[in-house]
């Protein structure tokens, strides 16, 4: 799979080694038709199957794939799942500040939470990882082992649309003790 820019549009393209046995198909490309609320739609309709294929990034953790025909379609739906393997295990404290806006002020009623290890602050993104903020606040200023990923990103936002902090954030995946 590729995506390219040619005269100006975006086209996505997939090589099809074989299709039918013994036949080789090459490239089949489809032209972005729509891009809105992080939906991709693009089409050949000169293709037999599929005509249009739609990829939904709206959620974080979810990706749909839509594969549309004249008289047949079917959707993908992908999960991220956090290997364990990039997963680490580590001790440390669960801490909860208030939230500051970017002109400086305190927000009441908002916060912030950070996993601190070693002396160094991640920020906990809530929507991200297996664990609630129930289980975070249950936890706070305990020092407590947890699995956990550190990711690079956005912070306050799932979609890319909107305006967020972005950087190093921590999901948490288990709480081990």
């Amino acid at each position: 799979m590729l995506l390219t820019e040619f005269n100006g549009k975006v086209n996505f393209s997939v090589t099809i080694s074989e299709q039918n046995t013994g036949i080789k198909q090459g490239e089949i490309c489809f032209m972005l038709k729509s891009y809105k609320d992080n939906i991709f739609e693009f089409e050949n309709h000169n293709h037999d199957f599929p005509k249009i294929i739609s990829y939904d990034f709206s959620g974080y953790d979810l990706l749909n794939a839509r594969v549309e025909g004249r008289e047949k379609s079917f959707t993908l739906k992908y999960k991220r799942i956090y290997d364990i393997s990039e997963s680490f295990s580590l001790t440390g404290n669960i801490i909860k500040e208030p939230f500051v806006n970017k002109a400086g002020r305190i927000i009441d009623n908002v916060y912030d939470y950070f996993y601190e290890i070693q002396g160094e602050k991640y920020f906990k993104k809530l929507s991200a990882g297996s664990v609630n903020q129930k289980l975070i606040e249950a936890n706070l200023n305990e020092t407590i082992s947890t699995s956990i990923t550190i990711c690079t990103g956005l912070w306050d936002t799932d979609d890319n649309t909107h305006q967020s902090r972005i950087g190093k954030y921590f999901n948490t995946l288990k709480i081990l003790n």
